[in-house]
């Protein structure tokens, strides 16, 4: 029995962008990419919004009505409140799949795959109109700016140019509603975040790089941003190690100049010759650097130096190696009478997947 001839399926994205290209009316993008059966893979159209919003005072004022309960506010005069709009750009991205289902049906997974292609064409489009432009705001897209979920267009008969069986449907970009309601069932989360930011101007200062990196490279995973989620995961690393060495050996009495001198090694001889020993001898069997620089370390270095793509999937078993270190880190500083303030500056302990939320982060980043 033969095989079924290949189809084409179109996923056309609409996405409203929060940055203003002053499009009028509207620019339609060369292809990009290669072409499949003489049509573009990928499309991109741009129009402008010139008013997509209007100020509104007493709105904006209205949630901290109780914040300046006995405050007489004026309006300046000055300010001309309602002429205040912020224009908008929207977007048409359209992604080419091949099919040879006979009836295609789109599933999540399915949309969740071509909606990356597009963004991944968007994204380069605006990075190229900000670099030329030198607008600050104009740049790649991070997932979470999006509303919840946006329209998509799937259609499905490509080749036949038959536009009249287009199925319009919506796709979610993202839900934090089961984290959220973390946060409404205990304040726990708010009075941590306290003590750590307070924490992080005294004593746990050290470690504040690190804190703000790993919370940095989780964004960028959920943005569908791999190669940023490694650079961040691997700085995070590399300023953990530079406080926590720099604080040991401050404790042994070092110079300020022997202690420069030591950072100024490579970075690998830094993890393995000083912090594994370190760690060792706080008795931490499995500190897990060689598998850090394996999974984390070795995968940065092929993107910064090669222009290596990674894949979701290599990024978030980078983070996980990441955050693994981190717990380890903390567990060997806290065992030190010398280091343990600065080991309780860093909210990890050794805790299962589930715990520290890295099973629903991938989760999420998978679709599934």
């Amino acid at each position: 029995m033969s095989a079924r001839s290949p189809r084409l399926v179109a996923a056309t994205f609409l996405l409203e962008l929060r940055v203003d290209l002053a499009l009028n009316p509207g620019l339609a993008l060369p292809p990009l990419g290669q072409s499949l059966y003489g049509y573009p893979r990928a499309q991109v159209y741009l129009v402008g919004k010139p008013s997509s919003l209007t100020l509104d005072v007493d709105d904006a004022l209205a949630p901290f009505h109780e914040f300046f309960s006995g405050v007489g506010l004026s309006m300046d005069p000055r300010v001309e409140w309602a002429g205040l709009t912020l224009p908008s750009t929207a977007a048409a991205v359209t992604i080419l799949h091949p099919t040879r289902a006979k009836r295609f049906r789109p599933t999540n997974r399915w949309i969740t795959l071509r909606f990356e292609e597009a963004m991944a064409a968007l994204d380069r489009v605006l990075t190229c109109i900000g670099f030329v432009s030198g607008i600050p705001n104009v740049g790649a897209l991070r997932r979470t700016d999006f509303p919840a979920s946006v329209l998509v267009c799937v259609n499905d008969q490509v080749l036949e140019r038959n536009q009249q069986a287009v199925l319009l449907t919506e796709f979610q970009v993202h839900s934090f509603e089961e984290w959220r309601e973390r946060l409404a069932r205990n304040d726990d989360v708010f009075q941590t975040a306290i003590w750590l930011n307070e924490r992080l101007e005294g004593v746990g200062a050290p470690v504040r790089l690190f804190v703000e990196y790993v919370q940095r490279a989780q964004r960028d995973l959920m943005d569908g941003r791999p190669d940023q989620a490694v650079i961040s995961a691997t700085t995070a690393v590399e300023t953990l190690a530079a406080a926590v060495l720099t604080q040991i050996w401050r404790a042994e009495g070092n110079s300020h100049a022997l202690i420069e001198s030591r950072l100024d090694a490579g970075f690998r001889n830094l993890l393995r010759h000083h912090l594994a020993p370190y760690m060792a001898s706080a008795g931490i069997a499995d500190p897990g650097i060689e598998d850090w620089l394996a999974q984390c370390y070795r995968l940065r270095n092929k993107i910064a130096h090669e222009g290596y793509a990674p894949s979701q999937t290599a990024a978030i078993a980078a983070f996980a190696e990441t955050l693994r270190l981190g717990v380890a880190v903390a567990e060997a500083l806290r065992s030190d009478a010398h280091t343990r303030e600065l080991g309780e500056s860093i909210p990890l302990r050794f805790q299962t997947p589930e715990e520290i939320g890295r099973a629903r982060l991938t989760q999420l980043i998978r679709g599934s």
